[in-house]
């Protein structure tokens, strides 16, 4: 019996643990003018060799007439074999800047970008 749950204990210590998605920290917006995409700039996440961690698991935009709320969630696709090692294995959503297309129904214009918190983004790129 106590080996039986020795056994438990050590597969599932072995099982590989994903963190749940995080919304992602934008860093810049950049646009064309009359281009209805947005190239999202965002802070994910790397391991010290440089492979990156996160991977997009949705990008959206709730589109306003007088603003843009942008939501990107990331995903971290780097397994983990222990949950107590997540918290030292990296930084996540500090270490690496990735690019993410959202696109919109009609093209930003005048426009504010705003992320899903409702902070302001102030570094807007138009092209």
């Amino acid at each position: 019996m106590l080996a039986a749950a020795a056994l438990i204990l050590l597969l599932s210590a072995c099982t590989e643990h994903r963190a749940p998605d995080s919304m992602a920290a934008i860093h810049r917006v950049e646009t064309s003018p009359g281009s209805r995409t947005l190239k999202v700039t965002v802070f994910g996440d790397a391991t010290p060799d440089g492979k990156l961690c996160t991977a997009v698991a949705s990008a959206e935009a709730d589109e306003l007439p007088d603003r843009v709320d942008v939501k990107i969630m990331l995903r971290d696709v780097c397994p983990v074999t222990l949950p107590i090692w997540e918290t030292n294995r990296h930084g996540f959503g500090s270490t690496a800047l990735q690019e993410v297309e959202v696109v919109l129904q009609r093209p930003l214009g005048g426009r504010k970008v705003f992320d899903a918190q409702g902070g302001r983004i102030f570094n807007v790129v138009h092209g």
